[in-house]
């Protein structure tokens, strides 16, 4: 699997997206997230999924380098599909699994491509099932100028409702991510003094700055066919990966 780009938009922009025809954006691009890619919409949450006062939430004690990797869109698929436990719609599924299954016209092909990877598909799902911390790098990510009156970098990319997926092998994929939380950080409060000058120099001078995503899998949002997470914590990184700041949910 091939992973290039993550894109994260707002549910404010899903008008923009719909009449444009998906094409994810917020304008720029990276090797994790992206935000110029297309392919992300935001929709209310409905009458059925669980409201955010109800849902489960992270430990922000379990140590961040005790959680696992997102492994791309169809890892999320799986996820939703452990959480949902609707039945699987294993044609749907290998659309988005298989490129031989996606790309063949020969029904008797397919059917037995089924027939093969059924039980691989089962697999993948029940895995995801005991997997509920998971963190991902965001590398297209943009701070706005320090702020001296609340001590911090503000950003409005990550918000509650926005969401994101990579964008793997050029096509879109169904499957993604939705925060429920992401408005505790659109501050990024830095208090020590040499520290947000040292981020305020790099990002002044458009120097290379990742977000490191710590999420707990909260429910399934089924009118968007996402996952919806928690970010227990955030890391804000440079371009060699040293960690300038860490913030918790709140």
């Amino acid at each position: 699997m091939q992973k290039t780009a993550l894109t994260l938009i707002t549910s404010a922009s899903l008008l923009l997206l719909t009449l444009t025809g998906c094409s994810d954006k917020p304008a720029e691009q990276s090797n994790t997230p992206a935000a110029e890619v297309p392919q992300e919409q935001a929709a209310a949450v409905t009458s059925e999924a669980p409201t955010v006062a109800k849902l489960s939430v992270g430990d922000a004690a379990k140590p961040l380098a005790e959680y696992a990797e997102w492994q791309g869109n169809n890892h999320v698929m799986f996820t939703y599909y452990a959480l949902s436990k609707i039945p699987v719609d294993y044609d749907k599924v290998l659309e988005n699994y298989s490129q031989e299954y996606r790309d063949s016209n020969d029904n008797f092909r397919k059917n037995d491509l089924k027939n093969a990877l059924k039980e691989q598909i089962d697999a993948e799902i029940a895995a995801a099932a005991n997997v509920k911390y998971l963190k991902t790098s965001w590398n297209y990510f943009i701070l706005e100028a320090y702020d001296f009156t609340s001590l911090s970098f503000p950003q409005s990319k990550l918000t509650n409702n926005s969401i994101f997926y990579w964008q793997e092998n050029h096509r879109y994929h169904p499957y993604q991510i939705s925060f429920t939380n992401g408005d505790d950080f659109k501050n990024l409060v830095v208090k020590d003094e040499a520290t947000a000058r040292r981020i305020e120099e790099l990002r002044s001078k458009f120097q290379q700055l990742n977000l490191n995503l710590y999420t707990f899998v909260q429910a399934t949002d089924p009118a968007q066919n996402a996952v919806k997470v928690q970010v227990v914590a955030v890391e804000l990184v440079d371009g060699q990966g040293n960690v300038l700041l860490t913030q918790y949910s709140k």
